[in-house]
């Protein structure tokens, strides 16, 4: 992992070497691994853990094929949901275990799911019970997965966004990181880390300008999102 000449954090060749090679076995020895990547056992754990640490890493997990499992239906919902209705929508949908992907857009439509469910008519009812807000939806119904891939496509040099563990802002420059309690922390200025410290200690904190700005922000994009 490299700092640019702007000071962001950016992958460089043996950080995507690492995780295309995860990517593809999340189970390679990390022997094997290390040696594929021209480094050493520590040197590997210590960048993978510093990815994970940055969330570039969400997690290992192992990954169930759908069509080898009876009586799945799997479908495609794009949905209209008027602005002032979309709100925490996405989030909300997120946390159902029917519900595998959430995205909102941009163009004649403005959420998309994927949602896995046991026959036809839950779909219905799904549509009913948790679109109800929406004023459009359209339901693909999958017949065919010919491809369907998990990750990114990596290059090297490609920027991390991450955003400040306090304010919640992108982090364009290098990070201010702290070990705290245990974790290990990411903030875009020593101001955002030290209030962020007094937060946990349970001292009143004003929010500073830059939060309250980077937080209306978010919510104005969540609002043209919606329209």
């Amino acid at each position: 992992m490299v700092v640019a000449g702007n000071r962001r954090l950016k992958l460089d060749r043996i950080d995507v070497e690492i995780l295309r090679t995860l990517q593809e076995n999340a189970r390679i020895p990390l022997k094997e691994l290390a040696s594929k990547v021209g480094l050493s056992i520590p040197a590997v754990r210590a960048r993978i853990d510093r990815l994970m640490d940055l969330g570039v890493i969400k997690g290992f997990t192992v990954i169930v094929d759908p069509s080898r499992i009876a009586e799945r239906v799997r479908a495609l919902i794009l949905c209209k949901v008027p602005a002032d209705r979309l709100g925490n929508l996405p989030e909300e949908l997120g946390k159902l275990e029917s519900v595998k992907e959430v995205h909102t857009l941009a163009g004649s439509y403005n959420l998309a799911l994927k949602v896995e469910l046991r026959e036809i008519g839950e779909i219905t009812r799904f549509v009913h019970e948790r679109l109800s807000g929406a004023v459009d939806v359209e339901v693909l119904i999958v017949s065919n997965t010919f491809k369907e891939e998990y990750g990114a496509t990596l290059y090297p040099d490609e920027a991390i966004r991450i955003r400040c563990d306090f304010c919640h802002a992108l982090i364009v420059e290098k990070p201010v990181i702290r070990e705290i309690g245990g974790g290990r922390y990411y903030f875009s200025s020593e101001e955002c880390a030290d209030a962020f410290e007094r937060k946990l200690r349970g001292e009143e904190i004003e929010m500073p300008w830059w939060e309250k700005q980077t937080r209306e922000q978010l919510r104005a994009g969540r609002r043209r999102k919606g329209r």
